[in-house]
This record gives C-alpha cells, sequence and structure tokens, in this order.
C-alpha cells in the first residue's frame, strides 16, 4: 500500500505468507521501488494503447499534454531517488 519503510506491518504479513509455500530472498525487498517504476511505465504504456482505441476520454482530459508529460516525467524522476535510496538503505528485515 505503500514504501516498504512506512508499512512493515503488512510486509511482515506478505512475508509470512509467502514464506509457508518457499523461502524469500529478503534482499529482493530492495527492489520494490525498481518494480513500481516499472508499473509506472506499463501503465503509461496501456494508456497509450487505450487513446490510440479512441479510448482517451476515459482517461481524463489532461491525458497527453506536455502538462500530463511533465508531470509522468518528474514522477519517474522522484522515482528514480526512490529507487537508489532503496538499493543504499539497510536491509528491513
Amino acid at each position: 500500500p505503500g514504501r516498504p519503510q512506512d508499512c512493515l506491518a503488512e510486509l511482515d504479513h506478505f512475508l509470512e505468507g509467502y514464506q509457508t509455500f518457499t523461502s524469500f530472498n529478503l534482499e529482493s525487498i530492495r527492489l520494490i521501488e525498481a518494480l513500481r517504476a516499472m508499473r509506472f511505465i506499463h501503465y503509461t504504456s496501456w494508456c497509450v494503447h487505450q487513446a490510440e482505441d479512441g479510448g482517451h476520454k476515459k482517461l481524463g482530459p489532461n491525458w497527453g499534454t506536455p502538462a500530463y508529460w511533465r508531470q509522468e516525467t518528474n514522477e519517474l524522476l522522484t522515482q528514480q531517488t526512490e529507487i537508489e535510496d532503496a538499493m543504499n538503505a539497510p536491509a528491513l528485515f
């Protein structure tokens, strides 16, 4: 539901359930922010396909404008910082 350090209880429940079936490399928790960035990019790609299929009205009035792309770019730059911080932070578990 948020950044790993902000939802440790949820992360702990996830790990408990996951490890019921198989082991989990705790170092891979650092990859959550990189996966979040990948999700941003995949969602934007999906939006592009929706717009090409005539579904741009459902994406919102601001979709595809220069302001929209500036915001997306800024969010990715912020996410880059989150990824770097996650990779350099001490382990959560």
